[in-house]
C-alpha cells in the first residue's frame, strides 16, 4: 500500500497509507437495479462503458420497488432489466460470488451499505452510486493490467474461486473502526488495505489533503493489484513475500496521470527523478531485499523503501523479465512458511546476482 503505506505481510495485511447469486444480509426487504457501470476519469469523459453491473440496495420493512416507479430511471435501468439482473449476475462462465462470504462481510458492516457487482468484483458500500461505479472500474482496469502483465512476463495467472471483495466507506472513521475490529489493524495512519488472508481489500472515499478523484483512484488500483497478484496466484500467500516485490508491484500499477501503468512500461521522468533525487529518497538495494515489512516507523524511511521497490520492479520488468519470471516461480513453488532476512536475501541473489551490481546497473541501463 502506499504513502505512509506500511504493508503487513507477516500480519497477512497489505496496506496503503495517507494504505449463483447471494443476496446481502439485510433487515427488510432487497431492491435490485441494474446501472451502468462507469471505468476512470480518462474512459468517463470518453463517454464509454462496461456491462451493467447488479447494484443492491436495502429497503425498509414492507417497501417495494413498485411504489418507487422512479427508481428505475433514476439508476438508469428499465423494468425489464431489473427482473433480468440475477440472471447477468450469475451468466455463465463469469467469476462466481461467495455468497456466504459476502453475506458475513454485510452482517459485519450493518445497514447503510448497499452491494455493486462488476465482472470480478462485489463491492459493499455506504458511499454514492457513483462513487461506487467509478471504483468498480478502477478495480476492473488494476486486474486487467496485473493479468496482462503476468502473461507478457510468462507468468500465467489462474482464475480466481471467487469474485474479489471490497468494502469501500464513505467517511474515514468508519474505515479505521472496521480495520481495527476486523483485521486487529491500527490503520489511522492508512489509506486502505488489502488483507491477504481474508482475501478482501477496504479503503475510503474522503482521503484529507488529497483530491479524492485521484486520490482515491491511486489507492484503489493500488489495493486492488495486490488483491488480483494474490487471488491469480501470480503471488503466494503461503511463505513470506519480499517487501520489494509486494510493494513494487501494486506501485507500478498505480496510474500515471489519466492513464494506466505496468511494471514493463516506461513511467516518464520516473528514472530521472528517481536517480537524481537525494540519497534519503531511496534505499540500497543490498539492504533492501532482505525485507519482508518496512521494520521502521520513519515516514520518510519507508516511503523511500517504496520507491526503490518500483524502481526494483520497473527496471527487472524491463531488463531482466525470464530471471524475474523465474524468481517469481520459485516463490510460488517453493516450501510454505516464513523466511529469515538472510534467506530472503539468499533467493534474490539466486536469481539476479550480486543486490549491489543491480543497483549499479539501474543507474546506467535506461528502464
Amino acid at each position: 500500500m502506499r504513502s505512509g503505506c506500511v504493508t503487513f505481510m507477516t500480519a497477512l495485511v497489505c496496506a496503503v497509507g495517507v494504505q449463483g447469486g447471494c443476496c446481502m444480509a439485510a433487515m427488510g426487504q432487497e431492491r435490485t437495479t441494474v446501472a451502468p457501470m462507469r471505468m476512470p476519469r480518462e474512459i468517463e469523459r470518453r463517454g464509454r462503458g462496461t456491462a451493467p453491473i447488479v447494484v443492491r440496495q436495502d429497503t425498509g420493512p414492507g417497501e417495494d420497488a413498485a411504489q418507487n416507479p422512479d427508481e428505475t430511471s433514476r439508476a438508469g435501468a428499465t423494468n425489464e432489466e431489473r427482473r433480468r439482473a440475477p440472471e447477468t449476475a450469475a451468466a455463465p462462465g463469469g467469476i462466481p460470488v461467495d455468497g456466504a462470504r459476502v453475506a458475513r462481510l454485510s452482517e459485519s458492516l450493518g445497514t447503510g451499505f448497499a452491494r455493486f457487482e462488476s465482472a470480478s468484483v462485489v463491492m459493499l458500500a455506504d458511499t454514492t452510486a457513483a462513487a461506487a461505479h467509478a471504483r468498480l472500474g478502477s478495480l476492473e482496469m488494476a486486474r486487467a493490467e496485473v493479468l496482462r502483465w503476468a502473461r507478457r512476463t510468462g507468468i500465467e495467472p489462474t482464475m480466481e474461486a471467487s469474485k474479489h471483495v471490497c468494502v469501500l466507506f464513505a467517511v474515514r472513521a468508519a474505515y479505521i473502526e472496521f480495520a481495527a475490529r476486523e483485521d486487529g489493524l491500527d490503520a489511522s495512519g492508512l489509506g486502505g488495505h488489502y488483507s491477504p488472508s481474508k482475501e478482501r481489500m477496504a479503503l475510503y472515499a474522503d482521503p484529507p489533503g488529497i483530491a479524492p478523484s485521484d486520490g482515491l483512484r491511486i489507492r484503489a488500483m493500488h489495493e486492488a493489484a495486490h488483491m488480483a497478484l494474490f487471488r491469480t496466484g501470480v503471488q503466494s500467500r503461503r511463505r513470506t513475500q519480499p517487501f520489494w516485490l509486494s510493494e513494487g508491484l501494486a506501485s507500478a500499477f498505480e496510474p500515471e496521470g489519466e492513464m494506466p501503468s505496468a511494471p514493463d512500461r516506461e513511467r516518464k521522468g520516473f528514472r530521472e527523478v528517481y536517480l537524481d533525487s537525494p540519497s534519503a529518497s531511496r534505499v540500497a538495494v543490498d539492504w533492501l531485499v532482505s525485507r519482508d515489512e518496512p521494520g521502521v516507523a520513519d515516514g520518510e524511511r519507508v516511503h523511500a523503501m517504496y520507491r526503490t521497490s518500483e524502481a526494483m520492479v520497473r527496471y527487472l520488468s524491463r531488463h531482466r523479465r525470464g530471471a524475474l519470471a523465474a524468481y517469481m516461480a520459485a516463490l510460488r513453488n517453493g516450501k510454505p512458511g516464513t523466511r529469515t532476512a538472510a534467506e530472503l536475501r539468499e533467493e534474490f541473489v539466486e536469481h539476479f546476482g550480486d543486490p549491489a551490481r543491480v543497483e549499479r546497473e539501474m543507474a546506467l541501463r535506461p528502464w
